[in-house]
């Protein structure tokens, strides 16, 4: 994520190509794809639906019914995490842009928020359908000072159970308990923070109620929207249940109003007296989804740590090290040592695979150097003669590289890498040395380096290696006594990502990049490495560094993996 304030200088003009709207915006970034031509002073409307790992049939008719409305400035955004290749030929055919990212619901929201261009904002689901006019209505209402729209929701589908589940949804219309708001002001929405990715499954109740704590003006369209939705769902209401923790602790008015027994006898009292063998059924449906969310809450056991909390101290601590961080490594000659040889495999491998010239001519190639820091590696990319990215989540290190770069082919923002600011396929090379350990769901991270790497370019991602003796010994031992001594470097072996070669090679895979070749780096960890001074003993491990690096069987020992992957 880009945040605004950061203090970074406006980025060259190199970068309008890469980041459209870019130019000119100081505080905020004005993010990804081209703008759609605004015939009127109507409101630009940006609907956004997330698709999961499997795209739902529904999907097309969905598509459709976004296309039929009868508002013609929309803007249809789905971010896909299902790496279906049908999904963008059908989304073509309504023209819909896909995003193609390995977010949770809540994260793939606030991702299109992100890339949208649209002041009016509307979320919907792949098994939901819209009546004809809900655009232009809800616009009205926007149009009127609203701040946000509830929209009555019904089921549809054939049989006596979907007859149920239809009572059901018509049950909770006009309910303050029941409903949530669906399409807001993007002015709104940021004003909230957007979707709360900490509740999981439990994704629009969280939203309405940070939008009503914001005192936000809410009104309820007139207009339907029909959801085609499974009659039992117990794999969503078991991820709900892992969830309800999170959600009673943070919003708990809310949490009591959904869950109040009162407000659902309201909801059913009519259902009960008017049919009474479909309350019957409702009944025995809601008792299933009640015993799969109790399973649910009952195996969530917590998290060490809340992932927004951990990214932020993460944050907190490099910015504390500033220019210093580098001459941490460097004051000693072990450090010098192991510095200088992931330069130089950095270096030596991106002439053995990047075949393509450095520049056409005409466009600098892009290098990312993700989780850059201070620009360690930035003076080696620079040597490509590639426009260099740094990319670093703390705003302190971004500021040292810019400074530290001043004049050069470079830019510095501050971002998530997970959650990178940037058209699709505009890399040339993606470089991530000493970062990409720290994150929380590295398929989430091959994702979103696939989804920016040009479709011949080349991905550099160093990891510790699973298989490195000193690792393995280290971790046991880390593992053993974590509940007795709880020290950083004990949390930082038990927490680190460590990856084996073939544990790399599936991870790959999975996310369509074609491992092209491995390196090993050093035989030593690197806090070990920066103790040694002995030049002798230094010239005995640069020795056997050089084995690792160019022996495959004894890169399987070394102390870092370097994957060499491209785009599958």
């Amino acid at each position: 994520m880009i945040s605004e304030g950061s203090g970074l200088e406006t980025p060259a003009p190199e970068l309008v190509n890469l980041i459209p709207g870019l130019a000119g915006l100081p505080e905020t970034l004005d993010l990804f794809a081209d703008k759609p031509i605004i015939g009127d002073d109507s409101p630009l409307v940006t609907v956004i639906v997330p698709v999961a790992k499997t795209v739902p049939l529904t999907i097309r008719a969905c598509l459709r019914s976004l296309a039929n409305q009868d508002y013609v400035n929309k803007e249809i955004l789905i971010i896909d995490s299902s790496f279906d290749s049908n999904l963008r030929k059908v989304a073509e055919t309504y023209s819909a842009k896909v995003y193609t990212s390995s977010l949770s619901k809540a994260e793939a929201r606030n991702l299109g928020v992100q890339m949208s261009h649209g002041s009016v904002i509307l979320h919907v689901d792949a098994d939901m359908f819209l009546s004809q006019r809900v655009l232009s209505n809800c616009v009205a209402l926007i149009r009127q000072g609203f701040d946000a729209i509830v929209i009555p929701e019904s089921a549809t589908g054939p049989g006596f159970l979907h007859q149920c589940r239809r009572l059901e949804k018509n049950a909770y219309m006009n309910s303050d308990a029941m409903e949530a708001v669906r399409c807001v002001t993007k002015k709104m929405h940021c004003d909230v923070g957007g979707f709360d990715k900490d509740t999981g499954q439990i994704d629009e109740f969280p939203y309405h109620a940070k939008i009503l704590k914001a005192g936000a003006k809410i009104a309820r369209s007139q207009e339907l929207i029909l959801v085609s939705e499974p009659i039992l769902n117990l794999d969503k209401r078991f991820d709900q249940g892992r969830n309800v923790k999170a959600y009673r602790s943070k919003y708990a008015d809310r949490f009591r109003l959904q869950f109040s027994p009162l407000e659902r006898a309201r909801a059913y009292a009519d259902i009960a007296r008017e049919r009474p063998f479909h309350f019957a059924t409702l009944v025995v449906l809601k008792a299933l989804e009640l015993a799969a969310l109790c399973g649910g809450l009952a195996s969530f056991r917590g998290k060490s740590e809340d992932d927004t909390i951990r990214r932020k101290k993460i944050a907190n601590h490099f910015d504390t090290l500033g220019e210093t961080y580098e001459g941490k490594f460097r004051e000693t000659p072990g450090g010098n040592l192991a510095d200088d040889e992931e330069k130089e495999l950095l270096m030596s491998s991106i002439r053995r695979h990047f075949k393509s010239s450095f520049s056409n001519g005409t466009t600098l190639p892009v290098a990312l150097d993700l989780g850059s820091g201070p620009g360690r590696l930035t003076s080696t990319l620079l040597k490509t003669n590639c426009y260099t990215l740094t990319v670093d989540i703390s705003h302190q290190m971004c500021r040292v590289s810019k400074k530290r770069f001043k004049g050069a082919q470079l830019e510095s923002v501050c971002a998530d890498m997970l959650w990178l600011p940037l058209r699709p396929e505009v890399a040339a090379i993606i470089v991530s040395f000493r970062a990409a350990k720290y994150v929380n769901g590295l398929d989430s991270l091959m994702c979103e380096a696939r989804r920016v790497l040009d479709h011949k370019g080349l991905l550099l991602l160093e990891m510790p290696n699973a298989m490195s003796p000193f690792y393995i010994v280290a971790r046991l031992l880390a593992i053993a006594v974590r509940n007795v001594f709880r020290i950083p470097i004990v949390n930082h072996l038990v927490s680190t990502g460590f990856l084996s070669r073939r544990q790399t090679s599936k991870l790959l895979h999975e996310n369509r990049l074609r491992p092209v070749d491995f390196a090993g780096l050093s035989i030593l960890p690197l806090g070990l490495m920066t103790k040694i001074t002995n030049r002798l003993a230094l010239k005995g491990i640069a020795g056997a560094d050089r084995m690792v690096a160019n022996n495959s069987i004894a890169s399987r020992l070394a102390r870092s993996l370097v994957i060499i992957a491209r785009r599958d």
